[in-house]
């Protein structure tokens, strides 16, 4: 299947960041529900991305959390992964 998404512990917030392709976002209509778009975040030069392949969508979800952060997070990626395997 391949890598769709990246954890990353921001230890200084108690919290952690994951993030995907925005155009895996896009293409699984769960792009509205992230935190932050940052474009050229996925190794591409924002310059060399007139396409945006690079742009990336990012949730924060806080350490231990069970609230609507984590559920958000949840949901995002499993509309990514329904996608992405069918």
């Amino acid at each position: 299947m391949g890598v769709f998404g990246w954890v990353r512990e921001l230890k200084r917030i108690d919290t952690f960041e994951i993030s995907t392709y925005e155009k895996l976002g896009d293409r699984s209509h769960i792009t509205h529900l992230a935190d932050k778009v940052v474009p050229g975040m996925h190794y591409v030069s924002r310059k060399d991305d007139g396409e945006g392949a690079g742009t990336g969508i990012v949730l924060y979800v806080q350490r231990g959390s069970a609230g609507s952060d984590y559920q958000k997070a949840v949901q995002t990626l499993m509309e990514i992964m329904h996608f992405v395997n069918s």
